[in-house]
């Protein structure tokens, strides 16, 4: 049976992939959003950020559309307007998004922002006048979404890109990349917002109807003369309709954070519900800072009075957790909140160096990590939780002496790891739950971290499968500990950072020809991030440390030849058409009924001078901790 499938399953590798016209990346400056309530003015104002939101998608027009802009260029061009003005045939196919900056109030001085954003399909053109807008809102803007409206008295706002003369510059500058796929923009705000409109071509659905309506065709011809049993072949059918869209089904666009001022790296660590980020950045001085980014702008958060800090986690409140050198030269961990950085403190001892760090924090406020202390030749830390202005010593598993938690959920269990001493190469992964420590276990080797858990109680990190290694990247569900495997066969590393609230895992794992990408985990399957990004974004994503509810992941990769923080936002892809979905509803049904008819006849970190706890494949504080 399986060898009469054959070339049903060559038709259904020849079906073409379905593309949708969507943004793949955009500079740190650009905020994708879902369809705002409201982009009137004063509505949605920032001093740096620009929004961008999808309108309408695959949609197809039904009377000619104005554009301000069809060709490649930039508007004005040596103080002239060097508009294109243009339209998109009725009929045709488009998805549409629109771009808002609205600098805060009524600035005294003109506001500056710039941005580009890239899209996979060729954009058809832009409408960058304010008429224009005006007149396309009813065609292409968001139903739910309310824009300026001269009926109501608002003044609708373009672009004022008006020339003025060789020399003369204008508000504003607006360029159609030469390939058609990139819009670049810079805008000067003195009181009204800067608005455009992106008009992108969708690939028609036509030729994948074709193809399906020749594989139905030729799968019934060759069945018939093969006496292939119908129900294997509406089944290959489905999956040949279905299959191209679960491909396409995810994919990110790529955000740029940056750096801190005068400094060349930067890496994430960990992200918010809201998509705010944080992680830690070179500074101008060659020291490394804690960051948060928001609202499309790197913030240092300074030290508690030393020349280091690193920011590890942050809860859907805003703040913030991590650890700093003090001016004394130990290192403390912090809470950020309210703009002011708070040293946490230490497990009291007073005869030994005392160090502490946090990791992460919940909504709750709690807050996890390590304290401990040093001397000559030996050190101690155990795992400690911060909570109503004390910390708590949480103990580690027998006979261990370092060790620290990494992860907190939303009722309280903590997870992290336990080990015997530094060179033993030896630990075990630990969940803190009703006041008692618990051994996780390893993949069958002498070495589990715990990094990671949700409020199902789902647990990720990594362990070691034999006693010398390589780590797996692991996830406990119900009980039980699955080897996630890595991207380059069972003899490369991997590890887990973090899960959300769906199960969705992240990490990053060697390749078998060398070199380290990252990952998410998903419905049982690794996926290599860098094959659902663009193939020409430049970047190269190795690790991903974090990911929010909504499925957005950070962490850090090579741009240009230098580490840089990341931050990918899923794409929503459309359904599968009526018309395919039609059609396999009834391949399936008809299949159904062959069956019934057959019948008849006849399935880190800091406590410890190892960075191991960090994650396998974590960079340690940069410049020593």
């Amino acid at each position: 049976m399986i060898s009469r499938a054959v070339p049903v399953l060559i038709l259904i590798l020849s079906l073409p992939a379905i593309v949708y016209a969507g943004p793949i990346q955009m500079s740190s400056s650009v905020t994708l959003i879902s369809p705002p309530a409201d982009v009137s003015e004063g509505k949605l104002e920032s001093d740096t950020v620009i929004w961008a939101f999808p309108e309408k998608q695959n949609t197809v027009l039904t009377q000619a559309l104005t554009i301000d802009i069809s060709t490649p260029g930039t508007s004005p061009f040596n103080g002239v307007q060097n508009l294109s003005a243009g339209s998109v045939s009725a009929g045709t196919r488009v998805s549409s998004y629109f771009v808002h900056f609205d600098a805060v109030g009524a600035p005294t001085n003109p506001v500056t922002a710039s941005g580009s954003i890239t899209f996979d399909q060729s954009i058809l053109g832009l409408i960058v006048l304010s008429q224009s807008l005006e007149d396309s809102n009813a065609i292409l803007g968001f139903s739910g979404t309310t824009y300026d409206n001269s009926v109501t008295g608002q003044q609708v706002e373009g672009l004022e890109i008006v020339g003025g003369g060789v020399g003369k510059d204008s508000n504003d500058q607006i360029t159609l990349s030469a390939d058609r796929h990139t819009v670049t923009f810079g805008f000067r705000d003195t009181g009204a917002p800067d608005d455009f409109r992106v008009v992108t071509a969708v690939p028609e659905p036509e030729s994948v109807m074709l193809a399906v309506t020749g594989l139905i065709g030729a799968a019934a011809l060759w069945a018939g003369r093969r006496r292939l049993g119908p129900t294997v072949v509406a089944l290959l059918l489905a999956a040949a309709i279905n299959a191209p869209f679960a491909r396409a089904a995810t994919t990110y666009v790529i955000t740029d954070l940056g750096f801190l001022p005068g400094g060349t790296y930067s890496a994430a660590t960990g992200i918010s519900s809201s998509g705010e980020v944080v992680g830690y950045a070179g500074t101008s001085s060659g020291t490394q800072h804690a960051f948060l980014y928001s609202n499309g702008a790197m913030q240092d958060l300074g030290t508690l009075g030393g020349t280091q800090s690193y920011s590890a986690g942050i809860n859907a409140n805003g703040q913030i957790v991590g650890y700093a050198s003090t001016a004394a030269g130990s290192t403390h961990a912090f809470l950020y909140s309210g703009g002011t950085l708070q040293d946490l403190g230490t497990l009291p001892n007073d005869s030994f160096g005392t160090f502490s760090s946090a990791r992460a924090i919940n909504d709750a406020g709690q807050i996890v990590g390590s304290s401990g202390y040093s001397g000559p030749g030996f050190a101690f830390s155990s795992a400690v939780v911060y909570s109503g202005g004390s910390i708590k010593d949480l103990g580690l598993l027998p006979e261990d002496n370092q060790g620290g938690a990494l992860a907190i959920n939303s009722i309280g269990q903590i997870v992290g790891s336990s080990e015997g001493s530094v060179s033993s190469g030896g630990g075990r992964a630990f969940l803190y739950s009703n006041g008692t420590l618990h051994d996780l276990g390893t993949l069958g080797g002498s070495l589990s971290v715990a990094d990671g858990i949700n409020s199902h109680g789902q647990i990720v990190g990594y362990s070691y499968i034999a006693d010398i290694g390589p780590e797996h990247a692991f996830l406990i569900s119900n009980g039980a500990m699955i080897d996630l495997g890595s991207l380059g066969g069972a003899s490369s590393a991997s590890a887990a950072f973090a899960i959300n609230e769906s199960g969705q895992v992240v990490g990053g794992s060697d390749l078998a020809g060398g070199g380290g990408h990252a990952f998410v985990y998903n419905d049982g399957t690794m996926f290599d991030l860098n094959s659902l990004v663009p193939q020409k974004s430049g970047w190269v994503l190795e690790q991903a440390t974090g990911i929010n509810d909504s499925g957005q992941i950070v962490g850090e990769g090579i741009l240009n030849g230098r580490t840089t923080a990341f931050l990918l936002t899923p794409v929503n892809v459309p359904e599968p058409s009526t018309g395919l979905a039609a059609v396999t509803a009834l391949l399936l049904a008809v299949s159904t009924r062959a069956l019934k008819l057959s019948k008849r006849r006849r399935f880190d970190a800091i406590w410890k001078t190892s960075a191991r706890c960090d994650g396998v494949l974590r960079q340690p504080i940069r410049g020593g901790r």
